[in-house]
């Protein structure tokens, strides 16, 4: 599996951040996925993205925007990473 956090590198607190469904997902079908332009940086948790995706499929527009960013730095491959984001709607 690639390890997504050596992306993290690129996305700064308070940026905005792409947030596309994946309704045939074969692990989740309510799944989530974040985007930073072209590149994925993984999905919202499947105990959070209910009613998240039960808006975008009644057609409500809904974005990120990056609120905190953690990485192992000791770790040039980043074997962990997490980022905290926050999620809109916009009418």
């Amino acid at each position: 599996m690639e390890n997504i956090g050596r992306y993290l590198t690129e996305v700064e607190i308070g940026q905005k951040l792409t947030l596309f469904r994946e309704p045939r997902n074969p692990v989740d079908k309510r799944a989530i996925l974040v985007m930073n332009g072209e590149q994925k940086l993984g999905y919202i948790p499947r105990s959070q993205n209910e009613i998240l995706s039960r808006l975008m499929d009644a057609g409500k527009y809904l974005y990120a925007t990056a609120d905190d960013k953690l990485t192992d730095q000791e770790d040039s491959e980043f074997y962990y990473a997490a980022l905290t984001i926050s999620v809109y709607m916009q009418d």
